[in-house]
C-alpha cells in the first residue's frame, strides 16, 4: 500500500515542477517561437496575439515599406535616407529618432511610431561618426506641448468639436441631450461612426506650421512645476508632478486649475524654466518637416503629413481639422461659424429626416461632397 505524500513533500514536488515548466518555456518554447515566428497584436482585435512566419513577415514588411516610398504605393510617405546624407541630418538634429513598427490592420498595415524611446548607440559603420544620443522625442516636445495648450486655452472653440477623453464626450453629449429634451422634440437620435481616411498623412505640415505661428502671442514663456499630494481610497499618499505655463496656483488669482485639486497639498518646488517663441517654432518645424524614422534596418525621412505617436499628434490634428470644420463642413451644412457644436447644427439641419435615418446618412456623405480623404493640400485646411 502506497504511503500518502506529506504536505512538505507535495510542496517540494510542486516547486520542482514549476521550475521545470519555467525552464522548458524559457529555454525551449520561447526561443523556438522567436526563431520561427513574429508575434504581434492587430488593430481592432483586442489582446489577441497573431503569429506570422519570420520569412513571410519580413517579406511583407519590406514590400510595405517600399510601397510607402513609391508613388505607385500611395506614397511617397517616407523617403529612405542615403548613408551619405544620414551623417549630416543627424548632426543637425536636436530631436531623437522615432522607431517604427508595422501593425496588421484588416487587409493592410498601419505604421506605428514609437516616440518615447531614447536614441542612443553607435551610428552605422559606413558613417564612421561615433555615437548619437538624444532623449526621447516626446520628452523633448513637452515644453512645446505646454506652450501650445496654454495658447489654445486662450481661444475657446479653436479646436472645434474635438473631444480628447470619455469624460469630455460625456459632458458634451449630456449638454446636447439636455437641450434636446428641453425643446420638447420627439425626434429620434442617430449615432454616426466614421473615420477620416489617412487623417495624419494628408495634413499639410507647412500650412499647419503657419497656423501654429498665429497662436503664439508672446516672445517668451515661463514654465513652472509644482507637485500635488493626495490620499487615495486606501489612505496611501500619491504625489505627481504638474507643469503649467505662465501660472502657479498661489501666485495667480485667476488660476482655475487649482480648484480641481481638492483635498490636495500643492507644493511649489521653485522649478522654473523659460522657452522662447523661436525655440517652439524651431522644434516644431524639425518635428514636422524633418522627422527621422528607423525601421527594419533602414532610416527614413517622413515626406508628408505629421508623425503618429507623438504627444503633439492628436492636438495638432484636432487643431487642423477644426479649421476644416469652419472652412469646409460648416458651409456644406449652412451653419454659422459662431456656433460651437457641429453635431447640434447638423441635428437641426436634418430635421424631418429622423424616421428613416437619412439625416445620419447625409452626414456620412459629407466627405464625398467635399472630395473626402484626398488631402488637396491647398493651404485652407486640406480635406
Amino acid at each position: 500500500k502506497k504511503r500518502k505524500a506529506s504536505a512538505l513533500q507535495h510542496a517540494k514536488h510542486s516547486n520542482m515542477l514549476k521550475k521545470w515548466v519555467f525552464w522548458l518555456f524559457e529555454r525551449v518554447v520561447v526561443p523556438l517561437v522567436q526563431f520561427n515566428f513574429y508575434a504581434t497584436d492587430a488593430e481592432g482585435r483586442g489582446h489577441r496575439i497573431f503569429y506570422f512566419r519570420q520569412t513571410f513577415w519580413m517579406r511583407t514588411c519590406e514590400n510595405y515599406m517600399k510601397a510607402l516610398s513609391t508613388i505607385e504605393g500611395g506614397g511617397p510617405v517616407l523617403e529612405e535616407v542615403k548613408s551619405c546624407d544620414l551623417k549630416q541630418m543627424m548632426s543637425e538634429k536636436t530631436l531623437g529618432i522615432a522607431w517604427l513598427r508595422l501593425l496588421p490592420k484588416g487587409k493592410g498595415m498601419r505604421a506605428i511610431s514609437n516616440h518615447s524611446k531614447a536614441t542612443a548607440g553607435p551610428l552605422p559603420k559606413l558613417l564612421n561618426a561615433g555615437g548619437f544620443a538624444r532623449k526621447p522625442i516626446n520628452a523633448a516636445l513637452k515644453e512645446v506641448d505646454y506652450v501650445l495648450r496654454h495658447e489654445i486655452s486662450a481661444f475657446p472653440g479653436v479646436l472645434g468639436a474635438s473631444c480628447f477623453s470619455f469624460p469630455d464626450i460625456y459632458r458634451k453629449l449630456c449638454s446636447f441631450l439636455h437641450e434636446h429634451k428641453a425643446s420638447g422634440s420627439g425626434q429620434k437620435l442617430f449615432m454616426v461612426s466614421c473615420d477620416v481616411r489617412k487623417a495624419y498623412d494628408t495634413i499639410d505640415s507647412k500650412h499647419l506650421l503657419s497656423m501654429v505661428d498665429g497662436l503664439l502671442r508672446k516672445d517668451e514663456y515661463d514654465l513652472n512645476k509644482f507637485y500635488t499630494t493626495a490620499a487615495c481610497h486606501d489612505n496611501r499618499l500619491v504625489s505627481r508632478m504638474v507643469q503649467t505655463c505662465d501660472a502657479f496656483p498661489p501666485e495667480n488669482d485667476n488660476f482655475q486649475e487649482g480648484f480641481l485639486h481638492q483635498n490636495c497639498v500643492l507644493l511649489n518646488k521653485t522649478w522654473t524654466s523659460k522657452v522662447t517663441r523661436a525655440t517652439v517654432q524651431e522644434v516644431l518645424k524639425e518635428h514636422l518637416l524633418a522627422n527621422l524614422t528607423f525601421a527594419y534596418g533602414s532610416y527614413y525621412r517622413q515626406m508628408v503629413g505629421i508623425p503618429q505617436g507623438s504627444i503633439l499628434s492628436t492636438l495638432l490634428c484636432s487643431f487642423y481639422l477644426a479649421n476644416l470644420e469652419v472652412n469646409k463642413i460648416f458651409p456644406l451644412l449652412k451653419i454659422r461659424v459662431e456656433d460651437q457644436s457641429a453635431l447640434q447644427f447638423h441635428f437641426r439641419h436634418c430635421k424631418g429626416e429622423e424616421k428613416s435615418g437619412t439625416g445620419a446618412g447625409s452626414f456620412l456623405n459629407l466627405d464625398g461632397e467635399s472630395g473626402g480623404g484626398g488631402g488637396d493640400g491647398d493651404g485652407d485646411g486640406g480635406w
